[in-house]
């Protein structure tokens, strides 16, 4: 053996993996249907996948669909308004609000009002009694 060489072994199988990027928003943010399509799996196979992966690694979690994250990274990220998302992406506001309560509820955040505009503060104009540092 070198002497630098390491072993490790995988926490997540390859086929866990394949799963994951091809249904994370990040990735190609494609239905479970498409992805199973894709891997030539059925659709609960893939749903056992992910739901196996996220056992392992919650951190990974959770997979938006990709009009989920492109509504709330317009509102969370952008600054734009719920009519503002609703009017770039072609639907009501009515919907962006749906969307955004979904992916609110999934990922864990407390109230949020969606009808106002939302940037989140920059830690430099925060007070230091104000910030709430979570470990990970």
């Amino acid at each position: 053996m070198k002497k630098y060489e390491f072993h490790t072994k995988r926490l997540i199988t390859k086929k866990q993996e394949k799963a994951y990027h091809l249904c994370h928003q990040d990735f190609e943010g494609l239905s479970t249907e498409e992805a199973a399509e894709r891997l030539g799996i059925s659709v609960r196979a893939v749903n056992r996948t992910l739901e196996r992966l996220e056992k392992i690694a919650p951190q990974l979690f959770p997979i938006l669909k990709r009009e989920s994250a492109e509504a709330w990274g317009l509102w969370y990220e952008g600054g734009l308004s719920c009519l503002e998302i609703a009017e770039r992406m072609g639907t009501t506001e009515s919907a962006v609000i749906q969307q955004l309560q979904h992916v609110k509820e999934k990922m864990g955040h407390t109230h949020i009002d969606t009808n106002k505009r939302y940037r989140p503060p920059s830690l430099d104009t925060l007070e230091i009694d104000t910030v709430i540092v979570k470990k990970f």
